[in-house]
């Protein structure tokens, strides 16, 4: 249950700690499947530091110190570092009611680029309460038939006839969704969607597997009934389901729905299976990286990228290296390259960006000024070239770098738009794009 925060009431700006109550309620809520997030807070700073954020939309929640009922949804958010944004766990899961402890909303932000939560969450003390009512909002989330209410043939055919019955453990490897005809002829209104699972226990034919395999439900897209509403598997759970298996699967470090079960009940959850649960355990093993110049990069298993925040240019800045193939070392060694010498690759970005992307930013200036009915007046290229803010950088796949850029609010106050370059260090630039977000 640890909290991802080592920010207290004090450390927070002024303006946004007093959005919030003095005193601290406590809380019981309902998670489900209603979303969570997070980002970054570009125009509320402390010290030096870029002020961030994650979200937890609950389906309900109780506050019992003032007897208030939140019925239409609550909002929990908590304020960190943007060190501990990207390498924390997230604190919840979706089929459990928690107890916590926070800050009550109590009225608007003073100004835009404020990013607020019904409930400035500071503590987790219990998990998995048992409550009736909220206990029923999170059953309802997950219902049993999943997927249409009529199988389409053109879906069947590329499964299995017989139902199986399966064991799977889904982690946060992700998901995806997908209109079926880009895989196969069917229907343009169906549309898949995916969870991955790190593996699978067939109970049917009593088989077992470690790869990685898609848990796939199909749905109408013009449907939007409960019945055929999609289920938000939790992440770290194993479930009993029933399904199609597929006519081929074929090795994959990827998802691709064609490839995995086409779900079609969901039996049961929170199951207890010690070949699951390890898959599980091991796949939430941090795995790292050390680096003399970059740090220790941390391994996202979910999307097999490396990443750190790095310092240069006075201030931290994310470096994200792929983590695919055999490629990773010569990878590293790009990104240590232009980090060893950030401030001559800095200079090289920002002569390039100004060289070749003045006009195009001159003329969504002078559309930013008139919008915004100001004096009109031309955007130079030292101005252009002075109010580019380096964001991060990224080693691709193909041992590619692209690096992003941020232009200043000095020039376009909240609308900021990006510049992205893309290229390698021996060919310079191949692609350049300017933007907005």
């Amino acid at each position: 249950m640890e909290l991802t925060t080592d920010l207290g009431r004090d450390a927070v700006p002024a303006e946004l700690r007093a959005c919030y109550g003095n005193e601290l309620h406590e809380y019981i809520i309902a998670v489900g499947c209603g979303g969570s997030g997070g980002g970054s807070t570009p125009d509320v700073r402390f010290g030096d530091e870029v002020l961030c954020y994650r979200h937890q939309n609950c389906l309900a929640g109780m506050d019992i110190t003032s007897g208030e009922m939140h019925t239409g949804g609550l909002r929990l958010i908590w304020y960190m570092t943007p060190d501990e944004t990207r390498f924390r766990k997230h604190p919840f899961r979706q089929d459990f009611g928690y107890r916590v402890k926070g800050f009550p909303l109590v009225k608007e932000p003073p100004r835009r680029g404020f990013y607020l939560g019904d409930v400035w969450l500071r503590e987790i003390t219990a998990e998995q309460i048992a409550h009736p009512y909220l206990q029923g909002l999170i059953a309802k989330q997950y219902p049993k038939q999943v997927g249409p209410a009529e199988i389409h043939p053109d879906v069947m055919a590329q499964y299995e006839p017989e139902l199986h019955e399966y064991l799977i453990a889904v982690t946060h490897e992700g998901s995806i969704s997908a209109w079926g005809w880009q895989e196969f002829p069917c229907d343009h209104s169906i549309r898949a969607q995916s969870k991955g699972s790190r593996g699978i226990i067939d109970l049917t034919t009593g088989t077992q597997s470690d790869a990685l395999t898609c848990v796939t439900w199909y749905l109408y897209d013009s449907i939007q009934t409960p019945d055929c509403n999609s289920p938000d598997f939790a992440e770290d759970t194993i479930y009993r389901i029933k399904g199609f298996p597929p006519k081929k699967r074929e090795p994959s470090d990827r998802l691709r729905f064609t490839d995995g079960i086409f779900v079609r009940e969901i039996l049961e959850y929170n199951v207890q299976n010690a070949f699951l649960q390890k898959l599980i355990d091991d796949f939430n093993t941090k795995v790292t990286v050390q680096s003399d110049v970059l740090g220790e990069l941390e391994l996202d298993k979910s999307t097999n990228w490396y990443s750190n925040m790095v310092e240069m240019l006075g201030d931290r800045h994310l470096v994200i290296i792929n983590g695919d193939g055999d490629g990773f070392a010569a990878h590293l060694k790009t990104a240590e390259t232009i980090v060893s010498e950030i401030g001559k690759w800095d200079q090289f970005f920002r002569g390039y960006i100004a060289e070749n992307l003045l006009e195009k930013a001159d003329e969504m200036y002078q559309e930013h000024l008139e919008n915004e009915e100001k004096e009109l007046r031309p955007l130079t290229a030292d101005a252009f070239r002075q109010g580019l803010d380096f964001e991060d950088l990224e080693i691709l796949a193909d041992g590619s770098y692209r690096v992003l850029y941020i232009l200043s609010p000095a020039l376009f106050d909240d609308d900021l738009p990006f510049v992205q370059l893309t290229g390698t260090i021996e060919g310079g630039v191949q692609e350049s794009e300017l933007d907005y977000s």
